[in-house]
């Protein structure tokens, strides 16, 4: 019996090792998309929803301007069944990747983005541009699990649906406003200044890092009184230091106007997404606006 005893504990040693093996091969077997921020993340979600693995490798309460990626981030992209990209040179280091690395199976958003806006890379800010970014995503996923196509072109549709009615909020509740010029923290509002007819008077430039000169917060705070604004935006993941600069020099407020690069740890304790933000940042807006 004693004879017995190590042949029955490497018996239940190597089962055990089967079953981690097996266990790994179903992991490997699972569909994986890996994004670059949030907004992508969370419109792929919208249409895969369990039938993905869906991995934004950018971390909660992370700047995506600031992200900078692991040996163990590139892994996970090498071996996704797709890589979302936004481009423009938001995420110049993931353009960088998929061009020295033609086998990775990628699309870059902004190709299929058609605006007079140039380099802007923010277009997922405007509803309408988000829908064309749902359907671009919508239309790989289906090429990868053609199988699950009528659910994908459900969930897409339904989500579409979400999206509109987003538009529209933001068409009605703009529409009567005594104010039309805002503040705001970084140069990230372009596409939708340009979609809802406001003027965007930015404090940085495209990135956070950008910051003004002494001269060029005089000239916003001269523009602030000049045009007898009442509130200076700035954002989440970033420092407001700026924000709260040109308010108390101008005796202003000061509210949340979300870029949705990522979400904040707060953001993600409460539940918040996509359409959520972006209907909290229409109620600032109009307050903002003075909208009726």
């Amino acid at each position: 019996m004693k004879k017995l005893i190590p042949v029955i504990i490497l018996l239940i040693i190597a089962l055990v090792v089967v079953v981690i093996l097996t266990r790994s091969d179903n992991n490997n077997d699972e569909l994986t998309i890996v994004t670059t921020f949030y907004p992508p993340a969370e419109f792929t979600s919208q249409i895969t929803k369990d039938k993905f693995k869906v991995i934004n490798i950018t971390s909660d309460g992370i700047e995506p301007h600031d992200f900078e990626q692991s040996p163990q981030d590139i892994v996970k992209i090498q071996s996704a069944d797709l890589f979302i990209v936004n481009g423009n040179d938001f995420d110049h280091w993931a353009e960088e990747l998929v061009e020295d690395n033609k086998e990775i199976n990628s699309i870059n958003l902004s190709e299929y983005i058609t605006s007079e806006l140039g380099d802007d890379p923010h277009f997922w800010l405007d509803p309408v541009y988000a829908i064309d970014l749902v359907k671009t995503i919508s239309e790989k996923i289906v090429e990868i699990d053609e199988h699950n196509k009528e659910f994908y072109l459900e969930n897409t549709q339904k989500y579409i649906g979400e999206l509109n009615k987003l538009d529209q909020d933001f068409r009605v509740g703009l529409e009567n406003c005594s104010q039309r010029k805002i503040v705001v923290s970084h140069d990230a509002f372009e596409y939708l200044g340009d979609r809802y007819d406001i003027e965007i008077i930015n404090i940085s430039g495209i990135t956070p890092e950008e910051e003004p000169s002494a001269m060029k917060l005089a000239e916003i705070s001269d523009k602030v009184k000049e045009y007898n604004i009442k509130y200076i935006f700035y954002e989440t993941l970033v420092s407001p230091n700026l924000a709260n600069t040109i308010a108390q020099e101008t005796g202003t407020e000061t509210l949340v106007l979300d870029p949705i690069e990522g979400l904040s740890n707060v953001d993600v304790q409460t539940g918040e997404n996509y359409l959520s933000i972006m209907k909290n940042n229409l109620n600032n807006l109009k307050l903002a606006m003075n909208c009726e």
